[in-house]
């Protein structure tokens, strides 16, 4: 059976629902959901961490929704997530906690974004999911950017293309979809597409040699997907649409001139730099319109079907808009047809096991970068230190207190937690003779000003301060010159105790070195060398 036949047999109704990712709000449904979805027959589902906190749970969840849509549709939904690393974890323990992306291309080694994308593959498979919404190819210009971060392979084109191209590979060898993310590119925006409109002011020929070229390479590679964000870029679409429901972006730079054949997804359509201006069913058609074959944003299954009688009513009485939906559902029943038809799930034994567990220690030991060093201490067993977690790193305080724990039980140590603006009268002042060293810990300090003053006035007033940066490597860019600086490039276990472990082995000797994953060398801010 063609793609045209397949389509001219079904339903409006049916049409609308393929291109819907709806979302459900727990980790089972309830009966009046379960009607719904059978109503609705979605093209996939996308989870999030609340319906998944527990695995067993989360494996007979992902089977329900697939029979549901497999007994009314004949073929499989796409289940999605955002298994990206880092911050971006939506599978609860015991799966493997991957480090980021960034922490990924800091290793220089891009058969590491194959290695855990397969580890990844292998997971999400074995819980009965078939498509990841990663990797993110956005290339992080702008060490401020508030929402890509440590998401991104890093600063340089040509890394983050090779990297993501592996990353690409290693779904693809593991049976996992790939989705690659935020197209035409997120990496130098100061503003969150969640919170409100990002503008990209770059002209064409740039944005094809910089922020597009791993996309464009993505395709190369057959990625499945493709997630169109929703900046604005005034260069191809002077109008000021954002590009998930622009026509001169999706379709004519994205469909057109870069070839791409394979799925095109919104972002979700639920953040503010669409829902500002447009409800979720109004944009939903703008985004058919545009050429996008999927949507994401559908907050609720009622929702969703709101969102599928909009579809429904524009296609109605648009003969045009009938003729671009149905292209898009070819092209949906397609990679369905040629990539979920002989799906398979392993035992969940390999979900966390133990080769993961070691692969993914190996990686993060070669992320992990000492990045400064002014001849601090090696911290040995008759060193005094004090270790201090400014108080707005509290979701991250207990994996440090665990390592500090394992690899410093024997030494004469104090734990500060505190954010204490006026340091002159600080319990950590009055004490700084006891101690040898001070270990401070910084998470994203572009986002958290009380923090760096907080950490800069620790430095300048007590020497002997190294800085463990535990997310975004840039945090040193806020500081004055501590005694030493590691960068962990990833808020996980792994990188917090591996870069914790790596004090007690600091070579007591100068050492400058650029970040691992960017070519130019390590800048202080003019103003805080104090």
């Amino acid at each position: 059976m063609t793609g045209i036949e397949k389509t001219d047999g079904m339903k409006i109704e049916d049409l609308a629902g393929e291109t819907i990712f709806a979302s459900v709000q727990d980790e089972k449904l309830t009966e009046k959901e379960r009607e719904l979805v059978g109503i609705l027959k979605p093209g996939g589902f996308v989870l999030f961490s609340h319906n998944l906190v527990n695995m067993g749970n989360a494996r007979s969840f992902c089977e329900e929704l697939t029979s549901i849509v497999l007994s009314g549709r004949g073929r499989r939904p796409f289940i999605a997530v955002d298994q990206e690393g880092g911050q971006v974890i939506r599978l609860p323990r015991p799966a493997s906690h991957i480090p980021s992306m960034m922490a990924i291309g800091a290793t220089r080694d891009p058969l590491n974004a194959f290695r855990v994308a397969l580890i990844v593959s292998i997971e999400l498979r074995a819980i009965g999911m078939n498509m990841n919404f990663a990797p993110v190819l956005d290339i992080n210009t702008n060490p401020d950017n508030p929402v890509i971060g440590t998401r991104s392979f890093g600063e340089n084109p040509e890394l983050v293309t090779k990297f993501g191209s592996k990353y690409i590979e290693g779904l693809k060898q593991g049976k996992i979809l790939s989705v690659a993310k935020h197209f035409p590119g997120h990496g130098d925006t100061s503003i969150d597409s969640h919170s409100a409109l990002p503008i990209v002011e770059h002209g064409l020929e740039r944005l094809e040699s910089v922020e597009m070229k791993p996309f464009y390479s993505a395709i190369k590679h057959d990625v499945d997907g493709i997630m169109v964000s929703h900046v604005a870029v005034p260069s191809v679409d002077p109008s000021g649409l954002p590009s998930s429901l622009s026509e001169k972006v999706v379709s004519g730079i994205l469909r057109n001139r870069a070839a791409f054949q394979g799925l095109i997804i919104t972002d979700s359509l639920g953040m503010k730099a669409v829902s500002d201006e447009y409800d979720i069913e109004e944009a939903s058609t703008k985004a058919i319109e545009a050429g996008n074959d999927m949507i994401l944003g559908c907050s609720s299954l009622d929702k969703a079907l709101d969102v599928r009688t909009a579809i429904v009513r524009r296609a109605r009485k648009d003969s045009s808009f009938l003729r671009r939906l149905k292209s898009s559902v070819r092209r949906i029943l397609h990679l369905k047809d040629t990539k979920l038809g002989n799906f398979r799930k392993p035992t969940t034994s390999v979900i966390g096991c133990q080769s993961h567990y070691k692969e993914i220690q190996r990686i993060v030991e070669r992320s992990v970068s000492t990045v400064w060093n002014q001849g601090a201490l090696a911290l040995r067993a008759n060193s005094r230190i004090c270790f201090v977690i400014p108080s707005d790193v509290s979701a991250y305080s207990q994996m440090i207190k665990e390592a500090i724990s394992k690899h410093f039980a024997g030494i004469d140590k104090r734990i500060f937690e505190q954010l204490d603006p006026n340091f002159r009268e600080s319990a950590l002042l009055s004490r700084s003779i006891d101690f040898d060293a001070f270990v401070a810990f910084s998470i994203d300090l572009h986002k958290k000003q009380l923090q760096a003053e907080f950490l800069g006035k620790l430095i300048k007033n007590l020497p002997n301060t190294m800085v463990i940066a535990i997310n975004s490597p840039y945090d040193i860019r806020r500081l004055p010159p501590p005694r030493a600086y590691i960068a962990t490039h990833s808020p996980d276990p792994f990188s917090i105790e591996f870069a914790i472990r790596s004090l007690s082995a600091m070579p007591n000797r100068k050492k400058e070195q650029a970040f691992r994953f960017v070519d130019r060398p390590i800048s202080f801010k003019a103003d805080s060398r104090g």
